[in-house]
């Protein structure tokens, strides 16, 4: 299970927070974390996220650091 809340806080510049929840293979790991999103060009978003486990068998803090693009 996953989730998402995003809202433009600029033009360009949406804020979001997020989670998810895995059962696979008999293991519970769960986080939530928040992030930014930028999109300069209506085909191009590059996005951080910083997470924090919930479980012991997720990490206790993550962080990503990405882009997308559409063609």
């Amino acid at each position: 299970l996953s989730w998402a809340l995003q809202r433009e806080i600029i033009d360009n510049v949406a804020a979001f927070v997020n989670g998810y929840t895995n059962t696979g293979n008999g293991l519970t790991t769960s986080a939530v974390g928040a992030g930014l999103q930028w999109t300069p060009h209506k085909r191009v978003a590059l996005f951080t996220n910083l997470s924090a486990g919930l479980t012991k068998t997720t990490p206790y803090f993550s962080a990503l650091l990405g882009f997308a693009v559409a063609f």
